[in-house]
């Protein structure tokens, strides 16, 4: 987890939401963890499409059907754009466009229901030309 992804994760409970905090490995996020009451913390690699669904099945039952954002950050940082390979490229893409989109359409109806926002952050944007 980030340093963004933790302020926001603190910032979000000092408001009185209760947070879903996800990160590659749960021990990324070990700071988190002493306030179990506010904040969920689940591993997630969005490249999984497997793994965006077991986190809904977590996430929906705890959360009265209505989600009211979610926040992505995070990104494929490998190489500059006209630096990169194709190959890295379809990587890139694959992980900052069409794995978020596959994590939205998961997650659309209970971000319906709370007529949600979705937030994108993303690596990819500060390695473009």
């Amino acid at each position: 987890m980030t340093n963004i992804g933790y302020f926001l994760a603190q910032e979000f409970v000092s408001k009185d939401y209760h947070v879903f905090a996800t990160a590659h490995k749960i021990l990324n996020m070990e700071d988190l963890t002493s306030n179990p009451d506010h904040i969920t913390t689940l591993a997630l690699d969005i490249i999984f499409p497997e793994l965006i669904l077991a986190v809904y099945d977590t996430v929906k039952p705890k959360c009265d059907g209505k989600v009211d954002m979610i926040f992505h950050n995070s990104g494929y940082r490998s190489a500059v754009a006209t630096e990169a390979s194709y190959t890295e490229s379809l990587q890139m893409l694959t992980t900052d466009f069409a794995n978020v989109i596959e994590r939205d359409r998961v997650f659309a109806g209970l971000l319906i229901q709370a007529i949600g926002t979705i937030v994108f952050t993303s690596g990819l944007l500060g390695l473009m030309p």
